[in-house]
């Protein structure tokens, strides 16, 4: 075998066995994340064997990652780094490091997560990690890679004489090996710190929680423990005692609830209590949790009695869960390896019980271990799926365990981020530090270098006239060698310039481009300044460039030295590589002994454009769209295109001869086509649009621009006229400004037509010193009319309401659309508010008239608001602003009537936008707050409910009336936040209360506003289970136009019924409630409307009213509460009708919910 071929074989094995191993015998970079050598070896292939070969080297390197980490990426990923590196290597690429870099940058990062995060599914956090890890590895290899390369050409002689290696080269590969591994190594110390900090930090949070529970466990069963003696203690006292089972002695058994728990008692020992599996244990203070009932046991002995009282277990996973300070942390109570209460309410205990009895586990402290899941999966995931554990010591004599979990997973991913960010560092480091070093090779390396380029082929550059700059250096060796260059270069310079100093003034007189040519070469020996200037940089550079380069095709009598060329015309190329025709003329001569061509060049490329310029213009003018037309100075036609002719139907033939005048319409009248004329001669030029008519008669517009063409002597020759047809044009600018200035719906005037137009109103009215009125008119009714019948029927009453409005006007009058069902009427040159009124009144009683929608009679009502210019206001917005607050003062009075504005109005609107502008964020700035009015059984004695009220106190408004605000909260939206403001409130006090044993129950007020949402439902619900509590708990109080609205708030009653609420008909007797609405929505409660109480018992039609409606409930099986009740005689009334739960100020006024639970405990004492 061949000695090279041998070693080089033996060179290619060693490579492939180094980089498995390299890949094998990996080392931990950070926590988690291992550098591998492969790629280093790989490197190293392609930089001695070339791409191709290297490459196959490593696809065996690599071919084992496929084993080792269960993918193909690292097989796929580092044989493309290796081609790629090697590729470069062989292009211009001279550094393996450089070359590395350029792969990584121009594709290779985005390798990663195209495989791991589209292939593999891994989590993003993840993939960016293995992103940027895997350049650092690979481009860590290639510095070292590059290294052992200047180790190889150094001390291997056959490669020293196969390669070299460059200063630049050398000095950038052992400044980036140490910038590199510097990097490296800081961020290596760096991360590991980082590791050590995170779990210090999460044991000694883990220790500190662990301390905590296991005081908060003991003060669990001693709070307990308490109780039950103090409920003992009332039993002796006689209070709080029934008996269930006769069969035992009072002092023997008992039973007491307190808040969903039993309590039993027995005397002496646990024999004589009926729990079987509390047999043979001693009656002590003690807490046992079993397993097989799911049941917690609390003994307590007592003056020889033993107590035991029991919970159900979720008492204890909410005290769990409730002291559970982090959500990394997990509490769980085991017996037997079984999860018998946790903090996540039992949520995962399956794999909580087998992590316990499979995981690994390795010991930290006296109470603290590292539970590690079971399998072979890798390290950072093996501890981000592990826990600490804490271990507390049992809180009583039972046979619980008790671990306090914490989940390594937050911290794992935050060290990774940390890792992300280092490595992020450590790559923007490399390429900016690859830069920085870049610069700095180059400036050592660059005067040599320049002197290298410089002196190359010096000769040449001298005869040619190239300028030498030699540099300049700070390094004294290459000083002095540019000094030395710079010496010979002056003295050829000299030499030369003796010879060139004929050919300054040659040819310099001629006009033509001269050429001297070599014959028969035809190569250029010499030319003149205007062949330099017509030829170009090509002559400058080279005096013997061939003249082939600067023609399309020569010329074949050229090459006939008897036969001078004469006025020929062929194609050259010019400096700026454009194609010019040129006329040649020649000549031969003898030329320093030489037979030599005189070669004149003249450009004609203007004559020839010139000529095609006129026929362009031919062209254009018969093919384009456009028409056109030429007159002479006195108008006459000279000639027309076919534009023209398409346009206008006339022939040329038709029109040539005549005056334009023959197109004329009509609709431009003398003085139009005057000032026409007069803008001509002024400035030479007209253009604007007008109306012509064609041959046909059919008229048609135009926009035409007429052009004045002038004489040497300046006076007028002929005019041009261009036009085209912008018809269609102005069709669909009409659509266009219909569609702009006009409702789609009744097509009336819209808001920005409406507007101009009041504008205009305005401006007329201040010329003439008349008065012009608005009015603002709002239907009264149309909500009801769009959920009850649908939008289409919206969308009809409004058309036809448009048109009772606009038959109702002068024609004069503005009638515009400016918003859903609200319409404005601009009113000019009236003749006082009489007049307007008497419109109002027209248009009122118009629209009230009923109105057909299919098989539906519609009644409809208006509120209108009119003010005036000038008595009221300047401007269209106050105007505006002051017809709408008049028209809500006409809403305000009960609707159906006009008003006109006066200045007390704008004090009332201004008190309204004050409340608005408050009233936004007052629950931000938790200024609501809920007052709650006792609901008192006389039957019973004590208090078995509460209203809960809506109450604002501003810092600037003080106290304000929810008369005031609720009303303008549903006006602006605000309402939504407000009532789940008031349902979450209300439910979390409701929470509170019977946390203390305040169990009554608590009515919420449902808004009109609120139901109608289509989510109200669910919000609802939501609102009151996200507290925590159970909506079997709450009263909603309804008001009757709920109950009669449509069949959509039929199906949210049902469903709130289906949810637990229970439902109360507030204000009832007040509407028109429907029996089979009551009884088909099963109607909890009916209140008796405090307006009817009022008048109690005096009154005997508010008497009878009030005896309807308890007969009624009392048929129906509801109950009823009596509100607004002040006086005992109303008291007395209403108990002799039966009943029994009432609501007033006899009772108590809307108190706080501190206040509230006082009075609770007062009417408990009685």
């Amino acid at each position: 075998m061949d000695k090279p071929l041998f070693k080089n074989l033996l060179f290619f094995a060693l490579l492939a066995v180094l980089g498995l191993l390299g890949n094998i015998f990996n080392v931990e970079m950070f926590f988690g994340v291992n550098q591998i050598f492969g790629s280093i070896f790989a490197l190293l292939a392609v930089w001695r064997f070339g791409p191709w070969v290297g490459s196959l080297c490593a696809i065996l390197i690599h071919s084992y990652t496929i084993m080792l980490w269960g993918h193909p990426y690292a097989f796929y990923g580092f044989v493309l780094e290796a081609l790629t590196v090697g590729l470069l290597l062989r292009w211009r690429i001279s550094n393996i490091f450089t070359a590395d870099l350029l792969f990584w940058l121009l594709g290779g990062i985005w390798l990663v997560p195209l495989f791991y995060g589209q292939f593999m599914a891994l989590p993003e956090t993840q993939v960016t990690l293995i992103m940027l890890k895997q350049p650092v590895n690979g481009l860590l290899n290639a510095l070292l890679a590059a290294l052992l390369v200047v180790v190889l050409i150094r001390w291997n002689k056959s490669e020293r004489r196969r390669k070299k290696v460059s200063l630049r080269n050398l000095l950038f590969t052992l400044l980036m090996t140490m910038i590199g591994f510097s990097l490296f190594m800081v961020a290596n110390l760096t991360s590991r710190y980082a590791f050590e900090h995170f779990q210090t930090k999460m044991l000694t949070d883990l220790q500190i929680f662990g301390q905590y529970m296991q005081n908060e466990l003991s003060q669990f069963g001693k709070r307990h423990v308490d109780e039950m003696r103090h409920l003992y203690l009332l039993n002796k006292q006689g209070k709080m005692l029934f008996t269930l089972n006769p069969a035992y002695k009072i002092d023997a058994m008992w039973r007491v609830s307190a808040q969903g728990s039993e309590l039993l008692a027995g005397k002496a020992h646990l024999q004589n209590l009926p729990l079987p599996q509390l047999d043979n244990r001693p009656c002590n203070d003690n807490l046992l949790l079993w397993s097989k009932h799911k049941r917690l046991y609390l003994m307590v002995k007592v003056n020889n009695h033993c107590l035991v009282s029991t919970l159900k277990t979720n008492v204890l996973n909410q005290f769990l869960h409730e002291h559970t300070l982090s959500p990394e942390h997990q509490i769980y109570i085991l017996e037997q390896r079984q999860v018998i209460a946790s903090s996540n309410d039992n949520k995962d205990n399956g794999v909580i019980e087998n992590l316990l009895l499979t995981g690994k586990k390795q010991s930290i402290s006296q109470h603290i271990f590292h539970l590690l899941p079971a399998g072979n999966i890798p390290k950072m995931k093996h501890w981000k799926l592990s826990h600490y554990i804490y271990r507390l010591a049992p809180c009583a004599n039972n046979d619980w365990s008790i671990y306090i979990l914490a989940s390594l997973s937050s911290n794992i991913d935050s060290l990774q981020q940390i890792y992300i960010f280092t490595f992020q560092v450590i790559l923007v480091l490399i390429l900016f530090l690859s830069l920085l070093s870049f610069v700095l090779v180059e400036y050592l390396s660059h005067a040599m270098g320049r002197l290298t380029t410089l002196t190359s082929n010096l000769p040449h550059k001298l005869e040619q006239r190239e300028p030498i700059i030699w540099p300049e250096s700070t390094i004294q060796e290459i000083m002095d060698l540019s000094s030395n260059f710079s010496q010979l270069t002056d003295t050829l310079a000299g030499i030369f310039k003796e010879s060139e100093e004929r050919y300054q003034k040659l040819f310099s007189s001629s006009q033509d481009a001269i050429l001297v040519l070599d014959y028969p070469a035809l190569t250029v020996i010499d030319y003149n300044p205007i062949a330099s200037s017509l030829l170009g940089s090509a002559l400058s550079r080279n005096k013997t460039t061939n003249l082939e380069q600067f023609f399309k095709e020569l010329p074949p009598s050229l090459l006939d030295f008897n036969q001078d060329i004469n006025e020929q015309i062929c194609w050259l190329h010019k400096a700026d590589d454009d194609l010019i025709p040129v006329r040649l003329d020649t000549q031969y001569h003898t030329y320093h002994n030489n037979e030599v061509l005189l070669l004149s060049i003249r450009d004609i490329s203007h004559e020839i454009k010139a000529k095609e310029q006129f026929q362009l213009i031919s062209v254009v003018f018969e093919t384009t769209a456009e028409g056109i037309m030429v007159t002479d100075a006195n108008s006459n036609i000279l000639m027309v295109n076919c534009g023209f002719s398409a346009i206008t139907g006339y022939s040329s033939e038709e029109v040539i001869g005549k005056n334009p005048n023959t197109l004329h319409s009509g609709w431009q009248d003398k003085i139009f086509y005057q000032e026409m004329w007069a803008t001509l001669k002024h400035k030479g030029q007209w253009r604007g649009e007008l109306w012509n008519r064609r041959k046909n008669g059919e008229l048609y517009a135009e926009w035409l621009s007429i052009y004045q063409v002038t004489d040497q002597q300046g006076q007028a020759s002929n005019y041009v006229g261009v036009f085209s047809d912008i018809t269609e044009k102005k069709q669909a600018q009409d659509k266009i400004n219909q569609l702009a200035y006009y409702d789609t719906l009744t097509g009336l005037p819209n808001r920005q037509l409406f507007h101009d137009r009041f504008e205009h109103a305005i401006a007329m009215s201040k010329r003439r010193e008349s008065i012009v009125a608005l009015m603002f008119i709002d239907l009264d009714n149309f909500k009801g009319v769009n959920d009850t019948l649908g939008h289409q029927a919206g969308d009809f009453l409004l058309k036809q309401i448009g048109e009772r409005i606009h038959s109702n006007i002068r024609s004069s009058d503005t009638l515009a659309r400016i918003g859903g069902d609200e319409f404005t009427v601009i009113l000019e040159n009236i003749h006082g508010k009489t007049h307007v009124a008497k419109i109002a009144a027209d248009i009122m009683q118009a629209i009230a008239q009923p109105i057909q929608i299919e098989e539906t009679e519609v009644f409809s009502s208006c509120s209108i608001g009119i003010c005036f210019y000038p008595d009221d206001a300047n401007s269209v917005e106050h105007l505006m602003q002051y017809a709408d607050t008049a028209m809500y003062r006409a809403k305000e009075q009960g609707k159906n009537r006009f008003q006109f504005y006066t200045a007390s109005m704008n004090t009332a609107a201004l008190e309204q936008l004050q409340i608005e502008q408050r009233l936004r964020g007052a629950v931000e700035r938790n200024q609501l707050s809920l007052h709650y009015q006792p609901q008192v059984s006389i039957a019973e004695g004590h208090i078995i409910g509460v209203e809960a009220l809506l109450r604002w106190k501003d810092p600037e408004l003080g106290f304000v009336s929810p008369d005031k605000f609720i009303p303008i909260a549903e006006r602006t939206g605000l309402m939504g936040d407000i009532e789940r403001w008031v349902l979450t409130t209300g439910a979390t006090q409701k929470r509170l209360w019977m946390a203390q044993g305040i169990d009554i129950g608590m009515s919420l007020n449902i808004s009109n506003h609120q139901f109608r949402k289509h989510d109200f439902v669910e919000q609802t619900i939501e609102a009151i289970q996200q507290s925590g509590i159970q909506c079997q708990h709450f009263d909603l109080e309804l008001t009757e136009r709920i109950v009669m609205d449509n069949e959509e708030s039929h199906e949210k009653i049902v469903q709130l019924k289906a949810a637990g609420f229970k439902l109360s008909l507030d204000d009832f007797g007040t509407g028109q409630s429907s029996l089979g609405h009551l009884k088909r929505f099963n109607i909890d409660k009916l209140k008796i409307d405090k307006s009817f109480v009022d008048d109690i018992p005096e009154d005997s039609q508010s008497c009878d009213i009030a005896r309807a409606i308890t007969s009624l409930a009392q048929a129906m099986n509801m109950e009823t509460v009596a509100e607004g009740v002040e006086s005992t005689a109303q008291l007395k009334f209403l108990q002799e009708l039966g009943c029994i739960n009432f609501q007033g100020y006899l009772f108590s006024k809307a108190v706080s919910a501190d206040e509230l639970e006082q009075l609770w405990k007062t009417y408990a004492k009685v």
